[in-house]
């Protein structure tokens, strides 16, 4: 962020949401699909964990474009000379990240626990 580099920026935070919903996915089933696509990881976790369906939200077109927007980053953000974010747009992500990472630390860690 600091070196204005957003389309950077917009691959780590997808990267960082990749990782959430595969440890989920480890923790909960043992198995890590070869996926990439937030939108199906997430769809995999909300069955082992309801509050990861209230991370991003998707009621508006604009909240739906904004995780397309960083859903995309994975491909975008590394071959597509068009790909763009801004500032505002990885503003709005990151919050979205932040809880990602807490509901992600707090199912995994109740999880975990349940096997002891």
């Amino acid at each position: 962020m600091k070196d204005k580099d957003y389309s950077h920026a917009a691959f780590e935070l997808n990267q960082s949401a990749e990782a959430c919903f595969k440890v989920t996915l480890l923790v909960c089933t043992s198995y890590i699909p070869n996926e990439h696509h937030l939108n199906l990881l997430g769809e995999h976790c909300a069955k082992y964990s309801i509050d990861l369906l209230n991370v991003f939200p998707m009621e508006t077109q604009q909240q739906r474009d904004m995780f397309e927007l960083l859903d995309y980053a994975y491909i975008g953000a590394r071959y597509d000379k068009d790909y763009e974010i801004t500032k505002e747009q990885l503003d709005q992500l990151a919050p979205c990240l932040k809880k990602l990472h807490a509901v992600t630390e707090k199912n995994c860690k109740e999880k975990i626990e349940s096997f002891v």
